[in-house]
């Protein structure tokens, strides 16, 4: 089946937004982030996206979003997974978990009052996932693409975390030393100017 409008839309504007944070143009070259072609359909309804180190069906790395769900900003967060599992993890376990480079942000977000937030609601299962290593990461990965991006949909998008559910994502305010390991990050390793 052909791919959805809202699909091609929303990929082109998150791979196109990423691009222009960490400065390349080639996204098959560049700094050498390896996006993965991004799907439509995905193995498990109660998610609308997510990123798999081994696809059931390819044993490849996958992002699959649920046709008619998510925004550009749950790509960019799919992406921030391959980006933790493929540029800093090994095997099939993500860098946030081990990778001492990323020591630095992993304690920024540890220290952020938008975890403490979740900390303090009553365990589930929400508060488990969202509270791993890698989905900390990819939330942050994605509010920082947003927040360099600049762009009124992405903040909209957040916003509307903040005020919902969970509220999974940071405050601007409370974000700013997350953004800043980020930078130092991508600017140490070349990925971004």
């Amino acid at each position: 089946a052909p791919e959805s409008e809202w699909l091609v839309l929303f990929r082109k504007e998150a791979v196109a937004d990423i691009a222009k944070v960490h400065d390349y143009t080639d996204t098959a070259q560049g700094v050498g982030i390896p996006l993965t072609p991004v799907g439509g359909t995905t193995s498990k309804p109660t998610y609308n996206a997510e990123y798999y180190p081994r696809h059931p069906s390819s044993n490849m790395p996958a992002i699959n979003v649920k046709a008619g769900q998510g925004d550009a900003l749950s790509v960019v967060h799919e992406i921030g997974h391959e980006i933790d599992h493929r540029l800093f993890g090994q095997g099939d376990v993500f860098g946030s978990y081990f990778n001492p480079a990323l020591q630095p942000l992993r304690g920024a977000i540890e220290a952020s009052p938008g975890i403490a937030r979740i900390k303090s609601r009553r365990r589930s299962g929400t508060r488990k996932y969202l509270l791993e290593p890698e989905e900390k990461f990819a939330r942050a990965y994605s509010q920082w693409i947003a927040e360099r991006s600049g762009k009124t949909a992405y903040k909209k998008a957040i916003e509307s975390r903040i005020a919902n559910g969970w509220r999974s994502q940071w405050e601007t305010g409370n974000f700013a030393p997350i953004a800043a390991e980020f930078d130092k990050l991508f600017k140490g390793k070349g990925w971004m100017p």
